[in-house]
């Protein structure tokens, strides 16, 4: 399936060409009279005001702005993507590319009901039928914060507070899992979450997440071994025994001692390798 073909699938995107810009946009969005874009910046750059860079990794930059068109104005992220090796090069020749693969990921979890950025506007640079300078434009979810924020505000709020977000967040992460979805990268950083009478999570960086017929166990393990990454002194060993209480109850309708077995192996091993590389101190150990 071509670049055009994966995109056009999605009726709520329209194509648009300027430039050497290949790109489309949210059928929301009012165009009409936006001006000139400068070919040498991604389409409707002269729209965004108040950009402020955000932590990224090395493969990508990250920002935050504001979007203006017309009389509306919108807080997004721009993401704009950079090969990771000559090989990731190639690949893009071959394949979809992470931007439009985060597009048909996102848009894929927004169906299944659960909470993800909209896209605006995604695109690439495409000259001699070469395509780089992928970029994303996605709405802000507004009133979210990461699990490492919300961590900390629970743990002040005591243990009933801090019991509610382990079981909200569990009953997601196993509503994600039977729905044989398997997010890319379940780490702490990439789940966004917000209390209004009861916990709601939004997931970041799905370029990667994706949908199986029948979810396969690794998967599964893999998930639960990047969540139990989140290190904080706040969380006991009791209380992610309890997440994963709450998580089996859900998934199985009982405790599965033989996944946690597994996940805790898996865990013990990247914690390890994390203090060999002086990312964590020994003093973070939980397990």
């Amino acid at each position: 399936m071509t670049y055009s073909q994966a995109m056009d699938r999605n009726r709520d995107l329209i194509k648009r060409t300027t430039g050497t810009w290949r790109f489309y946009t949210d059928s929301s969005l009012s165009l009409d009279n936006v001006g000139h874009t400068d070919d040498s910046d991604i389409p409707l750059a002269h729209c965004l005001t108040d950009q402020q860079a955000v932590h990224s990794s090395e493969s990508s930059d990250v920002c935050k702005a504001r979007l203006h068109l017309r009389d509306k104005t919108t807080a997004v992220f721009v993401k704009k993507f950079h090969f990771r090796s000559q090989r990731d090069r190639i690949m893009h020749l071959l394949r979809k590319g992470r931007a439009i693969r985060a597009v048909e990921a996102d848009t894929m979890l927004i169906r299944q009901g659960f909470t993800a950025p909209q896209t605006l506007i995604a695109g690439w640079r495409q000259q001699y039928g070469i395509r780089r300078d992928f970029f994303t434009v996605t709405t802000a979810l507004e009133g979210y914060t990461t699990l490492y924020v919300q961590v900390d505000r629970v743990a002040r709020e005591g243990r009933g507070a801090k019991r509610a977000f382990l079981a909200g967040l569990a009953n997601t992460v196993a509503q994600l899992h039977e729905t044989n979805i398997s997010h890319g990268d379940m780490r702490a950083g990439n789940i966004l979450a917000r209390h209004d009478r009861e916990w709601q999570f939004a997931f970041l960086d799905n370029e990667r997440t994706k949908r199986y017929i029948t979810l396969p166990m690794r998967a599964r393990i893999k998930n639960l071994v990047q969540l139990s990454l989140l290190i904080n002194p706040a969380i006991s060993r009791t209380d992610r025994l309890y997440f994963y209480q709450v998580y089996c109850e859900q998934c199985f309708g009982s405790f599965n001692k033989q996944l946690l077995t597994k996940v805790l192996r898996k865990t013990h091993k990247r914690i390890s390798r994390l203090v060999e590389k002086k990312r964590i101190e020994q003093s973070d150990l939980w397990i």
